[in-house]
């Protein structure tokens, strides 16, 4: 599509999100996706998908490491063109 921006999720720990796993399964495929960020309106959920996110990311190649920077770099360039 080419769409080179920040891609940003809606809150991932609705109830809508049970018929993909629960709100840590949505975040995981929502990153998967490419999503740069996800959204969470309960701290306790965003940490636990954090966590899970972090550990899927310690096991994962180079690949899916370089997807990360990429995402951070996204970020990164938003912030400071505010």
């Amino acid at each position: 599509l080419g769409f080179d921006g920040v891609s940003i999720t809606d809150a991932l720990e609705t109830a809508s999100t049970a018929a993909f796993g629960g709100p840590v399964s949505a975040a995981r495929g929502a990153a998967a996706a490419g999503a740069d960020l996800l959204l969470f309106g309960d701290l306790g959920t965003a940490v636990d998908a954090a966590s899970g996110l972090r550990a899927d990311l310690r096991s994962a190649g180079a690949n899916a490491r370089k997807r990360f920077e990429d995402s951070v770099a996204r970020v990164l360039t938003l912030r400071r063109a505010r």
